[in-house]
C-alpha cells in the first residue's frame, strides 16, 4: 500500500478535488479527494492504493483542482516488514 498526503500551494490548501491516477504492474487506479459526503462527516485527508505484489510504480499522475497537472515515473517502492 502506498499513501499520499496531498497539500496545495496554489488550489485550496487541503487538495479537495485532487485527482490522484497510480499506474503499477499495468494497472491504473484512480481516487479523488473528498472533503466528505454529508452534513457533519468529513474524510480522511491521506489518498491509499494497494499494490499487491508491485514493486515499481511506473507513474504517478495529480490533477489538481486548479487544473494543473503534474507527473512522476519510475518510483521504487521499498517493502517493509
Amino acid at each position: 500500500m502506498i499513501s499520499f498526503n496531498l497539500e496545495s500551494l496554489t488550489s485550496n490548501r487541503s487538495a479537495i478535488g485532487a485527482r490522484n491516477e497510480v499506474t503499477a504492474d499495468a494497472i491504473t487506479t484512480v481516487k479523488e479527494l473528498s472533503g466528505g459526503a454529508g452534513r457533519g462527516s468529513f474524510n480522511s485527508l491521506s489518498v491509499e492504493f494497494g499494490l499487491g505484489d508491485a514493486t515499481t510504480i511506473s507513474n504517478v499522475k495529480i490533477v489538481w483542482s486548479s487544473g494543473v497537472t503534474e507527473n512522476y515515473s519510475s518510483i521504487n517502492i521499498e517493502i517493509i516488514f
